[in-house]
């Protein structure tokens, strides 16, 4: 990874976790924004990091699935299940609506 901002590639590595999770204080966040858009490598890096906590969650989210289905089965029926994570599902859009980019037009790449 070469270095062209005053923020180094190691020093990014070390912050992207905080970054990710948005407790960079800004000059932090704007030094590791600069260097991201001037440093190829770490642009990778970054979408590389995302797609990992993306999957992650994609997991996560199916293993809860998993496990609750029987268990609700037999609590609620099928509809009950269901309904429950219909609800599930509908109480999540708000934070989709807010906290979810845009996607439309983008390559894979870019997002």
């Amino acid at each position: 990874m070469g270095s062209s901002t005053s923020m180094p590639c190691r020093e990014l590595v070390a912050l992207v976790t905080a970054y990710m999770d948005g407790a960079l204080p800004s000059a932090e966040r704007a030094r590791f924004d600069e260097h991201v858009r001037t440093c190829a490598e770490c642009r990778t890096y970054l979408a590389q990091m995302e797609l990992v906590v993306a999957g992650a969650t994609n997991w996560v989210a199916n293993f809860a699935v998993t496990v609750t289905f029987l268990p609700l089965l037999n609590a609620a029926g099928l509809a009950g299940a269901y309904a429950l994570y219909v609800l599930a599902a509908v109480l999540s859009l708000p934070f989709v609506w807010g906290a979810a980019r845009e996607t439309r037009g983008k390559a894979l790449e870019q997002m």
